[in-house]
């Protein structure tokens, strides 16, 4: 094959930012909001797809990586963390998630859009990309994946299609079935093969520290 089609959505207008939510980008000296990203991380992230807290603790001073929070009177309600290597034409909003308490309420949707921004910030030409469970495919029954991946395709993410996407990480257990989505306005039509496998070594050997050569970006 030679290209990949990514599937039709169209994009949401984006909203204005809510002026009642503060999102601030963190550092190691911001110990106190990190150990509550860590906390909603734990609560919301399915056990099989997360990393240690010393990892992300070793994440936040590495520059590649953003990590902000939404603050909702003072707490942390939600976060995002995204990694962006230097000259890529591409970044990854590695995860992102609110907490319990304050889901249905739209912050979800504004946590997207503030990561999104600060990525065209950062380099307006490059694509988002977000690596999503398939719907189906998680045996965990406090793990919605249709419910999730309802949620990206509202916000108009494309899902890349003709790509089983496995998750390079390992954390004692096996992670589900995943789907590599991309966002950009306008958005993509299509990828081409090289341009996707390039996407690929760089978050396998970046991201979680895999060999650019892995079978599993063959083909």
């Amino acid at each position: 094959m030679g290209k990949y089609q990514s599937n039709s959505a169209r994009p949401v207008r984006q909203p204005e930012i809510d002026r009642t939510l503060t999102f601030t980008a963190l550092t190691a000296a911001h110990g106190a909001e990190l150990k509550q990203l860590i906390a909603i991380y734990q609560e919301a992230i399915d056990p099989s797809e997360q990393k240690t807290p010393a990892e992300l603790e070793a994440m936040i001073a590495d520059l590649r990586y953003h990590f902000i929070v939404c603050q909702s009177d003072g707490d942390v309600s939600g976060f995002s963390i995204s990694f962006q290597p230097a000259g890529a034409d591409f970044w990854l909003l590695e995860y992102m998630a609110v907490s319990s308490r304050s889901r249905s309420k739209g912050l979800g949707q504004a946590t997207f859009f503030d990561a999104y921004r600060r990525g065209l910030a950062r380099d307006a030409s490059a694509v988002m990309l977000l690596e999503v469970d398939r719907p189906g495919g998680s045996t965990n029954p406090s793990n919605d994946t249709l419910a999730r991946f309802r949620f990206y395709r509202r916000l108009g993410c494309r899902c890349v299609e003709g790509l089983d996407y496995i998750l390079p990480l390992e954390t004692g257990s096996t992670p589900p079935p995943m789907l590599l989505l991309t966002y950009c306005v306008p958005p993509l039509a299509t990828i081409s093969k090289a341009r996707l496998k390039t996407w690929l070594s760089t978050v396998y050997s970046d991201v979680y520290a895999q060999s650019a050569s892995d079978p599993d970006l063959k083909g």
